[in-house]
């Protein structure tokens, strides 16, 4: 007996029957889409100046003294491709865009090696507030427990318009930044909706690709032996997407490093 007109018919009886709207509804649950849930994006919603480091040596003041009065402002997520030039970033987050609450502040991709944050109350000469992450990087990657890193912010001060920002980041492979600025609670949706999705998308294809070897070993395929070769590139997405630093802690990071590197 066939298996996909068993597959094409069981889908045909579940949109014509009510199971349609609860499918549908299970679907939309797992979307990883942004859609649900509001946040500021650098580029589009923080404008930035941008730097490049070629010195590898110069210290935030020094590129702040640069940045804070320049007239080139980008408004595109920011994106050097393969480069190991660093590049400084300059921007400011306004005080209404905290209203007297936290935020958090998240950081992709997983494969940047170093990205140093530095922050203070505008106009300020107090000490820059540094944070620090990346692949490279030793110390604890963020204040959350997630697959990325994210920063907690505290409300500027009311005597203050806001922050003023200071970022390095510097990797050996493609450099690229996506930077948000959340809500706690909004991204708390945001991060279980999205992990959901992702977790079960990471799941079924570890079953399939468990499937094909054990079939490829049996019935010594090439074509089965092939698919599970391509299955690899599962492996490659989790890494992306943070999960083997996530789960396996320690080694986890250091593996995660090297096989985006390698994608």
């Amino acid at each position: 007996m066939q298996i996909l007109p068993l597959f094409n018919l069981l889908i045909k009886s579940l949109l014509q029957s009510g199971a349609k709207r609860w499918l549908l509804l299970a679907l939309i649950s797992l979307l990883p889409i942004n859609a649900f849930a509001s946040h500021l994006a650098l580029g589009p919603d923080i404008p930035y100046a941008v730097m490049s480091d070629t010195s590898q040596q110069q210290t935030v003041e020094q590129v702040y003294a640069q940045l804070r009065h320049s007239e080139e402002i980008q408004k595109k997520i920011f994106s050097r491709g393969y480069t190991r030039t660093p590049h400084w970033l300059y921007f400011k987050l306004p005080a209404h865009f905290f209203a007297g609450n936290e935020r958090w502040l998240v950081l992709a991709p997983n494969f940047i090696d170093d990205i140093r944050f530095f922050y203070r109350p505008e106009g300020s000469q107090e000490p820059w507030v540094e944070k620090r992450t990346g692949d490279t990087w030793e110390g604890k990657r963020g204040d959350i427990d997630y697959r990325f890193p994210v920063f907690r912010l505290p409300p500027p001060p009311d005597s203050v318009k806001g922050y003023e920002v200071m970022l390095r980041a510097a990797t050996t492979s493609a450099l690229l930044l996506d930077l948000e600025l959340w809500e706690p609670h909004l991204f708390l949706q945001h991060a279980a909706r999205t992990t959901s999705f992702w977790a079960f998308y990471l799941g079924i294809a570890a079953i399939a690709s468990l499937l094909a070897l054990t079939l490829a070993t049996l019935l010594r395929s090439k074509r089965l032996w092939s698919i599970t070769a391509v299955s690899a590139g599962y492996g490659l997405v989790a890494c992306v997407q943070g999960y083997v630093a996530w789960v396996v802690p320690g080694i986890g990071l250091t593996l995660q490093h090297y096989l985006t590197s390698i994608a």
